[in-house]
């Protein structure tokens, strides 16, 4: 179970990182894309479909794919008030709870976006802007790309609770605050 659990970590450390990556490079590619597009508008030339490629595709990349790298961090916005004031026992608990429940929202959107990913494959979605046809079906991928990421990272998390924790704060024995 070690094992699989440190293959797993590495695996998605990799992948996390290697996402990050196209999530930093695709912000780049974004301002020098949309940069491009207001300066080539001044000589009446702009490339075409430059709102279409941004909204389809840039922002997805930059919104969805780096959601691990943040997790992975702890670096998504947490309030913790009452958090810090509750006994280990029921911060155990409470953190066992909001994985679980974050692995069932972030499972439920992944399997929804990818079923939309696969409709729009299938009828090759596309949107025209102006003279051009810009193809968007790829860029629905990228959802479920980033959500399965998160959603590894939350079930990582979860096994690192039960794994990598002593046996005196493991929930099964959430009843003595130790």
């Amino acid at each position: 179970m070690a094992m699989a659990n440190a293959f797993l970590r590495r695996f998605l450390d990799r992948a996390i990182d290697g996402a990050t990556l196209v999530g930093g490079i695709a912000v780049v590619l974004m301002m020098v894309h949309i940069t491009g597009d207001i300066v080539l508008r001044f000589f009446d030339s702009p490339p075409p479909g430059t709102m279409s490629i941004v909204s389809y595709y840039y922002m997805l990349v930059v919104a969805f794919i780096p959601l691990a790298f943040a997790e992975r961090r702890n670096a998504h916005i947490s309030v913790d008030m009452f958090y810090d004031l509750m006994p280990r026992s029921a911060q155990a608990l409470s953190s066992i709870l909001v994985l679980l429940l974050c692995l069932a929202v972030f499972g439920l959107m992944g399997i929804k976006s990818w079923e939309i990913a696969l409709e729009k494959f299938a009828i090759r979605a596309k949107f025209i802007q102006g003279g051009s046809v810009v193809m968007t079906w790829p860029g629905y991928f990228l959802l479920p790309i980033g959500i399965g990421l998160i959603w590894l990272t939350y079930l990582l998390k979860l096994l690192r609770v039960f794994v990598d924790t002593p046996a005196q704060s493991r929930p099964a024995e959430i009843g003595t605050d130790g």
